[in-house]
């Protein structure tokens, strides 16, 4: 069949059809000056976004005599997939603190409630670009939060206070309850080693920089409660 019979079935002049070919070529080839454009800035400033970039390849659109609209170039950039990702917002809440306990847990069987206290800090993202931290304890074995606190700093006495409130739900005292942490200063600093001693609780610490040695209180924490 020749190419004017195929126009004819589609209703369209063969004339029509290699115009909107010249047109797609063209647009292809333009698609491919603009890249390349893009290309040369990414190598000296290779996380520069849509809007800078734009800027920056103007003066060679002009030269070139193109033009290309910022959501153009977006809608190009993401079909080739040189879109910049974002870097992932990672927020500091561990400031190792001086004193150290051992590990106690390895080889433990955790057989009852308030026998092992594990805690951790996450932070929470609230309106305005603004941060709040939670402060939380949970029993090991029945998985329950025993204390918790939500604070707009990571002052150590905010630690104490989450202590504090697991401390009251205690039926008795338990000589054997061991807490564990990592070496985060709010955990190691005197009041809050000293209110452990007072209750008679055993301190334990897992390997500073190992997540997996809380990984309990860890995976807790990862759980990000919505603002």
């Amino acid at each position: 069949m020749s190419m004017l019979q195929i126009c004819g079935q589609f209703g369209i002049s063969r004339q029509a059809h290699y115009q909107k070919r010249l047109r797609e070529i063209q647009r292809y080839q333009g698609n491919q000056i603009v890249l390349e454009m893009v290309r040369q800035v990414r190598r000296k400033h290779p996380r520069m976004g849509v809007r800078k970039l734009r800027g920056k390849i103007r003066p060679m659109l002009v030269a070139e005599g193109r033009k290309i609209g910022r959501d153009r170039l977006f809608e190009l950039l993401r079909e080739e997939n040189l879109l910049v990702r974002p870097k992932k917002t990672y927020h500091r809440t561990t400031i190792p603190g001086y004193l150290r306990a051992p590990n106690r847990l390895p080889g433990l069987i955790i057989s009852r409630p308030n026998q092992v206290w594990v805690c951790d800090i996450t932070y929470l993202k609230l309106r305005m670009g603004r941060f709040a931290y939670l402060f939380v304890l949970m029993d090991l074995y029945a998985r329950y939060i025993v204390g918790w606190y939500v604070s707009a700093s990571l002052a150590s006495d905010v630690a104490v206070t989450s202590l504090e409130m697991a401390l009251a739900c205690l039926p008795e005292p338990t000589p054997s309850l061991i807490h564990h942490s990592d070496h985060g200063v709010q955990y190691t600093n005197h009041i809050y080693m000293k209110t452990l001693m007072h209750h008679r609780i055993l301190s334990s610490m897992g390997a500073v920089g190992n997540c997996y040695d809380n990984v309990f209180a860890e995976r807790l924490t990862q759980k990000r409660i919505p603002s």
